[in-house]
């Protein structure tokens, strides 16, 4: 076997030699609800535009999110993002992110085989709180480091899931890093192809779109082939290679992919098969209207809000697994289950029982993420936040609003001073919270943002505004229009 090795070794690195030298290069009704506030007039909503496509860019920015360097702003195109290292972020605030502004709430979502560790907000700006032809909805996945496992399709889309889904642009992303191929080149990958599908795809993507990628084909008596691309054998390097399996001469064999960039070379080994029954893992959804807990196949979980965990539960005497990572809205951890997926199973859980697993949470701190609950081929997801005592794990209904929208109040350091904070739960609330006085002359006076998006805390003159009440407002994620509020006497 190790003979075998090196012979393949040194045949590819002759093959390269002569592929590099001649080969070129791959190419609502209601606009405020929660505390009501008369005020002279409501939100406008006519005249509305014609629905246009969301616009979507790359940015390097700084720690205060001033943009330093455009990358792209391109629609629809494919970028290579330049190196962002952990502590770049960390001790200098830089980070890259992708930009999507629509005149519509919108979401990025990612398609690929990736696993980025990436994080996702959205934003409303309302230059004129009563005039909805003047707000902007923004989305914004940010990258704090790059690599290779972030390359992929990150699309921008309409939030709403009656809006068209042609209302929608995305950026490929080539996200160069330690590794070449995107699929695990430690483990063989088993390609079985379909009988109505005359094309099968080899998953020899890269995430270096100047990688330079060749397939050989082994050949147990003759030896190894160089495959050339043609009519029947394509190469994408978002995809990989691409056999017209019903045309091409003995298509089921021993496949390796070979990628190598200017500092180093990968091999994939891939084995393609012919059609045929195969037992496909079950994978179950997180289906927050069912309140009596997620079940998939004897796997079900269920929530404990009384003890603040969530449980996971096998219909056998065997302990399922389960891991975790944090995520801030439902669109957020959509876009990291691929990571999740990706991440060990975890071993702190705690073991309830003979056939269950736990999620324990802290009654001091919030917490939000999603699970996976897994046991053999079978994984169930599950969606949670927690905000102070409130365990929430159904995103289908509006809860009510003091579990979702809280304001406080506390003495500043600074005398005569009042500490008044937000706290608007990311779940269901964009960024973009206004602030705005209502004066016992029942006026409403919005506060002056010297930056949007307002600041979540402020710090006010209590003798200033005595008799005056302080109106924190929220945009709902999932509406274009509406507000929920919160408010306190200032005493």
């Amino acid at each position: 076997m190790q003979s075998q090795f090196k012979v393949v070794i040194v045949i590819v690195t002759i093959i390269f030699q002569i592929f590099l030298s001649c080969s070129p290069t791959p190419t609502t009704a209601g606009w405020i609800s929660g505390k009501f506030v008369k005020v002279p007039r409501k939100v406008s909503v006519h005249n509305k535009p014609l629905f246009k496509l969301p616009s979507v860019g790359v940015y390097r920015k700084n720690y205060k999110g001033d943009v330093t360097k455009v990358i792209t702003e391109v629609s629809n195109s494919e970028v290579t993002l330049p190196l962002l290292r952990f502590e770049d972020h960390t001790w200098e605030g830089h980070s890259i992110d992708l930009d999507c502004n629509a005149s519509y709430p919108v979401q990025w979502i990612y398609k690929g085989v990736g696993a980025p560790a990436v994080h996702m907000r959205t934003h409303r700006e309302a230059s004129d709180f009563f005039n909805k032809n003047t707000y902007v909805y923004r989305a914004t996945v940010v990258f704090t480091h790059t690599t290779e496992k972030q390359t992929g399709n990150y699309t921008c889309q309409s939030i709403d899931n009656n809006q068209e889904r042609n209302l929608a642009a995305f950026l490929y992303l080539f996200v160069p890093g330690n590794g070449i191929f995107m699929s695990d080149i430690e483990e063989s990958q088993t390609v079985v192809a379909e009988e109505s599908k005359p094309w099968v795809t080899l998953p020899c993507s890269v995430s270096d779109s100047e990688a330079k990628v060749i397939l050989l084909k082994k050949h147990p008596k003759n030896g190894i082939e160089v495959m050339q691309t043609g009519r029947h054998l394509t190469f994408d390097p978002k995809v990989g290679f691409q056999i017209q399996w019903q045309d091409f001469h003995e298509p089921w064999a021993d496949y390796v992919c070979v990628g190598q960039t200017e500092s180093s070379t990968e091999q994939l080994d891939i084995t393609l098969v012919p059609p045929q029954h195969v037992r496909f893992p079950q994978i179950g959804t997180n289906n927050p209207s069912n309140l009596e807990g997620v079940a998939s196949q004897g796997l079900k979980i269920t929530s404990d809000e009384e003890n603040l965990r969530i449980l996971c539960c096998s219909s056998t005497n065997e302990r399922p697994s389960m891991k975790s990572t944090g995520c801030t809205s439902v669109a957020d951890c959509n876009l990291r289950r691929n990571y999740l997926d990706a991440k060990s199973d975890e071993e702190n859980k705690e073991k309830i029982g003979k056939n269950c697993i736990s999620y324990e949470m802290s009654e001091l701190h919030d917490d939000s993420g999603i699970l996976r609950c897994s046991l053999g081929e079978m994984s169930n997801y599950f969606i949670f936040a927690k905000q102070q005592d409130n365990l929430i794990t159904n995103f289908t209904l509006l809860p009510e609003i003091e579990q979702i929208l809280n304001i406080y109040v506390e003495n500043s350091p600074k005398l005569g001073k009042l500490y008044i904070s937000c706290h608007a739960n990311t779940f269901f609330f964009s960024n973009g919270l206004k602030w705005a006085w209502k004066r016992p002359n029942g006026s409403l006076e919005f506060i002056q943002e010297a930056r949007p998006p307002a600041p979540v805390f402020l710090e006010v003159d209590k003798k200033e505004n005595i008799g005056s009440t302080l109106y924190c407002f929220a945009p709902l994620q999932t509406s274009a229009t509406e507000w929920k509020s919160q408010s306190i006497v200032i005493k």
